[in-house]
């Protein structure tokens, strides 16, 4: 597993995913700083609001957390398996190692990297606005955070969002690593059935997270309308956990699919 982690970090793919999503935490901190710089500390919102994943400032360097992410974890190492298969690699390879074994590490790989790839600068990001902004906030010089926090039980983690905020933003921070490396893994082990397109394995994580998406708007539930990637948004997280057995299920049934093909 090891050898296929150091295949993905050698890869051009990588370096330009993690130069994107690193340089996006890093300007969004810096448009951050720039709307508060000269501001009455009372005006000033918490380091936990000052994430690129729950700010209020409107900037561009949210699209790849936000939009793009989804085809980011694929773009970065789902691929490998197809580029291993066609310049005849992988033929080469089960002559002398055990296929499954192969497979398998690959999967972890691409799981393992992908959800770094994602957590690492999302962390970066909330370490610099907690070394730079506030803990609490002060949005107004007589209330307190709790006081300006609504209660709804309807919003998924509220109560977590009033009292451990910081616990908080962690919790979705892991929700979107989950989901985008997820969604790479998936990518990965439709790879493994179909082997004509290299956009098309690119594109099939992408093409799935829309799908789910809007498929299950569709549904008059409100456990199925909960935006997948909303932070304390209107809705049940165990939506989310939904989200992640059914997708577990698909990489499943993609991997048996594939590791039994004669032509792998």
């Amino acid at each position: 597993m090891w050898l296929e982690i150091k295949k993905i970090l050698m890869r051009r793919q990588y370096w330009f995913t993690m130069i994107l999503l690193t340089g996006s935490v890093i300007l969004d901190y810096l448009t951050v700083c720039k709307e508060y710089y000269g501001a009455p500390l009372s005006q000033v919102r918490s380091a936990y609001h000052c994430t690129v994943l729950k700010n209020d400032v409107p900037n561009i360097a949210s699209v790849p957390y936000n939009v793009l992410f989804p085809i980011l974890a694929c773009i970065m190492c789902s691929d490998i398996y197809y580029e291993e298969h066609k310049l005849g690699i992988s033929n080469f390879l089960y002559t002398r190692s055990d296929k499954r074994a192969d497979l398998l590490h690959k999967l972890f790989a691409v799981f393992i990297v992908s959800f770094l790839s994602f957590f690492a600068p999302l962390l970066l990001n909330l370490g610099l606005s907690v070394i730079t902004f506030p803990i609490q906030g002060h949005y107004a010089s007589y209330t307190t955070y709790l006081s300006l926090v609504n209660l709804e039980p309807d919003r998924m983690l509220s109560y977590l969002e009033a009292y451990h905020p910081y616990w908080n933003i962690l919790c979705f921070i892991l929700i979107r690593c989950l989901i985008a490396s997820l969604i790479a893994v998936l990518s990965y082990s439709i790879s493994l059935v179909f082997t004509t397109s290299r956009y098309f394995v690119l594109l099939s994580g992408f093409i799935y997270y829309i799908l789910y998406s809007n498929l299950t708007n569709l549904i008059p539930n409100d456990l199925l309308n909960t935006i997948l990637i909303s932070v304390n948004g209107y809705g049940s997280i165990w939506a989310i956990f939904l989200f992640y057995l059914f997708t577990i299920f698909l990489i499943a049934l993609c991997y048996q699919v594939g590791k039994r093909k004669e032509t792998i």
